[in-house]
């Protein structure tokens, strides 16, 4: 963006005094990244002064920043589920949810949910979750998603027993690294009745 000003009004010493005074007040303000523009010319067949203005850049480098800034592992992602692509162990738990939600995790990691009772849900049995999975995206008209959880979250949070089934709850953020989608499974025989009412 370029602004133009007459010669013959403001001196090019206030002129640049102003811009550059102009722009630090809007950088304090705004906060954000601004980068310069080509120095100061003249165009001498209009006899104008061009004067570039700062331009603010998007923020896409900062959250570019945000996940470059943490090296993942190949255990991190999709059909990386051994332990061996992970150093925090093989997947112990599993948790189901829907396509929304699943985004949210992979960029904030699996945070207890406040509906919930300030909880992260979690089963020892991957068929538990890819069944809660595929119940709560049909209901929702959203597509199911499952994330295994690695054992070595027990070092950060031990997860608590519910009674005795294979639920598991976690009371803290469970971080991005311990993290690895994975594909559920297909609604069991057991729920698809009630699957299928949801149609």
């Amino acid at each position: 963006m370029v602004k133009r000003i007459k010669q013959g009004g403001l001196s090019r010493r206030r002129l640049v005094k102003r811009q550059l005074n102009a722009s630090y007040s809007h950088t304090q303000r705004s906060n954000k990244i601004f980068v310069e523009g080509p120095p100061l010319t003249k165009n001498f067949q209009n006899n104008f002064t061009f004067m570039p203005l700062r331009l603010p850049v998007v923020r896409v480098f900062e959250q570019a920043w945000d996940l470059l800034k943490r090296q993942t592992t190949l255990g991190e992602h999709k059909g990386f589920e051994d332990a061996a692509f992970s150093p925090h162990g093989e997947v112990d738990y599993y948790h189901g949810t829907t396509k929304p939600r699943a985004e949210k995790i992979m960029e904030q990691g699996l945070r207890p949910n406040a509906s919930v009772l300030e909880r992260v849900f979690a089963s020892k049995d991957p068929s538990v979750a890819s069944d809660y999975a595929q119940v709560r995206g049909r209901s929702r008209k959203e597509e199911p998603r499952m994330f295994g959880i690695r054992a070595g979250v027990k070092e950060q949070q031990l997860p608590e027993d519910r009674s005795t089934t294979s639920m598991r709850t976690f009371t803290e953020v469970i971080p991005r690294e311990f993290l690895v989608p994975m594909e559920p499974s297909e609604i069991s025989e057991e729920l698809r009745p009630l699957w299928e009412e949801l149609a």
